[in-house]
């Protein structure tokens, strides 16, 4: 059986808790493909909101290198977890 992924984004990223909500919007959208409309209903959010939270965050990591680096890691972990048999 595999062992559940954690990756604490409000531990990590917890100087900017709208930040750490952006990103995991952001990464939702990245890896999953799905509409905007149902991501943002997992969050409670318009798919507006989920359009402008992951622009924000692809922003912010594109003018940042150690948190592009950070990010990448995050992505290969949740790519390796949910694709793991």
């Amino acid at each position: 059986m595999a062992r559940p992924l954690r990756i604490a984004f409000d531990t990590e990223f917890s100087e900017d808790p709208t930040f750490s909500r952006d990103l995991k919007i952001f990464l939702s959208k990245k890896i999953t493909g799905e509409k905007l409309k149902r991501i943002g209903d997992c969050f409670g959010i318009s798919d507006s909101a989920v359009f402008h939270a992951s622009r924000r965050s692809e922003k912010k990591i594109d003018a940042d290198r150690k948190l592009k680096k950070a990010v990448q890691q995050i992505e290969r972990r949740l790519k390796k977890s949910i694709f793991k048999t």
